[in-house]
This record gives C-alpha cells, sequence and structure tokens, in this order.
C-alpha cells in the first residue's frame, strides 16, 4: 500500500530521524509502517498561507500516487479544502488522521467535512466522545491510538547531566505555578523554559530574584534540542509536566508524559481529565490541581520524602512503556485500522 504522509516540515523531521537526531515518534509510528512493508511517502505541507500555497498542496497531493493519505496533525486549511473535494466525490483516496482537540464549535460545513475522515485517531477518549457528540466523526470510524516515544531512541541517549526534579516542556506551560511551588521547597528545579518568554511580564519576577534552589534556562531551539534536553532529562530524579488551567482542554503534556515513561522517571503533572494516561491509577506519578502552588508543593514534597516509591513508581513506568505507550505499539493500533478500510 502506498501512503502519503503530509504535515508541516514532515520532510525535514524525516530527514533529521534517519540521521539519527530525532525520535520515530514525531512521525507518528509511518517509520514502524515503512519497516513493516508499507511504502511511505512524506509529504511537505506550504507553510507560504492564502490562495496560492492552499492550491499548491492541493495540486501536489493529486499529483502523488497513493492509495492512503495519512494525516498525523488534522488543522491546515490545505487539508480542509482536500477534504471538502473527498466530499464532493472529487478527491476518492481513503484518509485516516489524528485529531488532536476537539473543535470549538464546529459549524455544519466543518463538521461534515472531518466526516469525511474514513477513520480519525485520537489521544484522548474525551476528545474522541466530545466529536462524537458533536458530528464531528463517528463511533465507527474513530479510535484512541496508545502514541508514545521510540524505545530504542531514549535508551540510546547518554544522560548529559545530574539533576533532580526537571521540567522541560514548551506547550502551554504554566511556568508561575511551578516556579513560585519550588520556592517554597528545599527541593532542586532545572527548567528550560522557550526563549521567547524570557523578557514576558509573568517571567519577570523570577529572573529577578531567583531561588538558589531553582535553574533556570531559556532555549533556543534547534533542530537537536529533543536530543539534548531528552539527554539532560535523562539524568534526573523525576518530570514535572505544569500546564496552563485554560489550557486542559486537551491532552497536552502528553509528550513529556511518555518520554517519563520511555525513562523510567516518576512524575507530577496537573489534573487533565483529558490526559490518556492516570497516572495515579497506574502508580507511575502523582497530580496537582491546576494553577495551585500549594498543591504541587505538597506533590514535590511527598516524592522527594519518599524515594523508594518513586524508583517503584519509575520502573512501574517504564513497563507501561514497553507494553502500551510506545511507538511500535501504536504504529500496529494504525495498522489494524488500515486494513479494515
Amino acid at each position: 500500500m502506498k501512503i502519503l504522509c503530509c504535515g508541516y516540515g514532515i520532510k525535514t523531521i524525516a530527514k533529521l530521524h534517519d540521521e539519527g537526531r530525532l525520535p520515530s515518534n514525531l512521525l507518528y509510528g509511518t517509520v514502524e509502517m515503512k519497516n513493516d512493508g508499507h511504502d511511505v511517502e512524506y509529504f511537505q505541507l506550504s507553510r507560504a498561507g492564502g490562495i496560492k500555497g492552499i492550491l499548491g498542496d492541493v495540486r501536489s497531493i493529486f499529483s502523488h500516487k497513493h492509495d492512503l493519505l495519512f494525516i498525523p496533525y488534522i488543522h491546515n486549511k490545505s487539508l480542509y479544502i482536500l477534504l471538502f473535494l473527498k466530499l464532493i466525490g472529487l478527491y476518492r483516496k481513503r484518509v485516516v488522521g489524528v485529531l488532536h482537540m476537539t473543535p470549538d464549535r464546529p459549524n455544519w460545513l466543518y463538521r461534515r467535512i472531518l466526516r469525511t475522515i474514513d477513520h480519525t485517531f485520537f489521544h484522548s477518549e474525551k476528545n474522541r466522545q466530545e466529536c462524537v457528540s458533536l458530528g464531528c466523526t463517528r463511533e465507527t470510524a474513530s479510535s484512541v491510538i496508545h502514541w508514545g516515544v521510540q524505545l530504542d531512541y531514549y535508551d540510546r541517549l547518554q544522560a548529559a547531566a545530574t539533576v533532580e526534579f526537571i521540567s522541560t516542556g514548551m506547550e502551554n506551560r504554566d511556568f508561575p505555578t511551578l516556579l513560585k511551588a519550588f520556592t517554597s521547597t528545599s527541593e532542586t528545579l532545572s527548567v528550560y523554559i522557550p526563549e521567547k518568554y524570557k523578557d514576558t511580564a509573568e517571567m519577570k519576577p523570577f529572573g529577578e530574584n531567583l531561588a538558589k534552589n531553582i535553574r533556570l534556562e531559556f532555549v533556543h531551539q534547534t533542530d537537536d534540542t529533543i536530543r539534548e534536553l531528552a539527554a539532560i532529562a535523562k539524568g534526573s530524579f523525576a518530570f514535572v509536566i505544569p500546564v496552563l488551567k485554560e489550557a486542559l482542554h486537551y491532552c497536552v503534556g502528553h509528550t513529556s508524559m511518555v518520554e517519563a515513561l520511555a525513562m523510567g522517571k516518576p512524575m507530577i503533572v496537573v489534573k487533565n481529565p483529558y490526559h490518556p494516561i492516570d497516572v495515579e491509577q497506574e502508580q507511575v506519578g502523582l497530580t496537582y490541581e491546576a494553577g495551585n502552588p500549594d498543591s504541587l508543593k505538597k506533590a514535590i514534597e511527598w516524592l522527594a520524602e519518599h524515594k523508594e516509591e518513586a524508583d517503584a513508581m519509575g520502573k512501574r513506568a517504564r513497563r507501561l512503556a514497553e507494553t502500551t505507550y510506545n511507538i511500535k505499539s501504536c504504529a500496529e493500533q494504525i495498522e489494524q485500522v488500515i486494513a479494515t478500510l
């Protein structure tokens, strides 16, 4: 089967993966499907925008020979136009893709366009059920995938440092709550923050009067940032994954969670009903109330004071990564669905 995988920067990611610089999970199982004998090609969507960029993308996709279109991130205007053409019968290829969050008040046409996708994957069962209720997908044409990282990529990394608590995520992170919580403890924290936040009003107080137990590193993102931060995180005691309260409508922080699993690290993560992993039920970590430094402080101190249980959490985390949350298992789930279309 010829699979065309579309996305922003997808060819660049594939190239960096081939060079060993990025893990295959960023390509959503297509590397593993290729290894299983599927013919996979990557198509890089244009960032030009406007009618010219959209028409260029649509024309190029039409010209590529493929049996199935795979969309790791369903959020692009060019792809919506392509799905509209599928709706009216002008594009007849099978389409599968991953919808990462519930659309905000989708109109009738948008819902109908999304329903042309032959199978929609979700990370979160809550998002899936919301989309079924809204009419954006059908119960029988959707499922949750257990996305995780490429285990052997992370296994090969050498720990670049020895740190205690670490926070490396970049998406919708609640840095003020994180820093306030650690300021009132004696536990050490290394936190890596996108450089765009360096001079923001929310970060200024911490930059001027930073507690001695906190190390801030403002990160300039490059092609090697993921690998470099993962190597540092590998030498940590535990992950802390703070997320903004207003962002708790999808599985934000999921990448950091599955990285913690792969590295065998206990984690402290914000309570989020959209997370696919219940860290307390799985006994791989603790949760805290969003935006509440005192709640986060209690979790930090408990984990620091119970090192043996933290170690046991890390061992359970790694087993969970090996049995469920890894990219090989995720690819198998996708392949099983594709085989039925």
